[in-house]
């Protein structure tokens, strides 16, 4: 059984460093932008993928997506959480139930749990907060009925309670 912890591990922990990369990234992004804008007095910028015949252009507005708490570092928190609880739902969980010679349904986790009430509001209701999310038992930190937070803070608290979570799964199938 330790495989299937193992892979937990393995697979959340490359999720979560895609995350920190692409958060990494917009930081960057974020400050290139404003160093360069005084100087070369560009109020926008654009990337272009010529292999892929793509132009994608970006305002000054765009860039304020990529602060901490913007736009685009909260769709690419919402998403990791969502994609976490997911391969919970359909690989892992599954896999520790077939294990065990247990139905999925008794394989229960309030961290996961707690997940699946953010991943209904990001993935149903854009990014922007539940009455749901009031139910959550162990992650108060990510929101509440009022509110969604999805910083990297709560993504780094999060993935530490992940570990934890996982070490508390292998022990109790053990």
């Amino acid at each position: 059984m330790k495989n299937v912890f193992e892979g937990m591990r393995n697979e959340f922990s490359d999720i979560y460093k895609n995350y920190r990369i692409g958060h990494f990234s917009m930081t960057v992004m974020k400050d290139i932008y404003y160093k360069n804008m005084d100087v070369n007095k560009i109020d926008s910028f654009t990337i272009r993928d010529e292999s892929l015949n793509e132009t994608i252009g970006f305002t000054t507005t765009d860039i304020e997506g990529c602060s901490e708490n913007g736009k685009y570092q909260r769709i690419l928190a919402g998403t990791t959480l969502a994609v976490i609880y997911q391969l919970w739902e359909e690989k892992f969980r599954t896999a520790i139930a077939n294990e065990y010679q247990l139905k999925k349904n008794d394989i229960i986790s309030d961290f996961f749990g707690d997940l699946r009430l953010i991943r209904q509001a990001v993935i149903h209701n854009n990014f922007q907060p539940i009455d749901d999310l009031n139910k959550i038992k162990l992650l108060h930190f990510l929101g509440n009925k009022e509110q969604l937070n999805l910083t990297s803070l709560e993504l780094s608290k999060t993935n530490f309670l992940l570990n934890k979570e996982i070490d508390r799964l292998d022990m109790l199938h053990k």
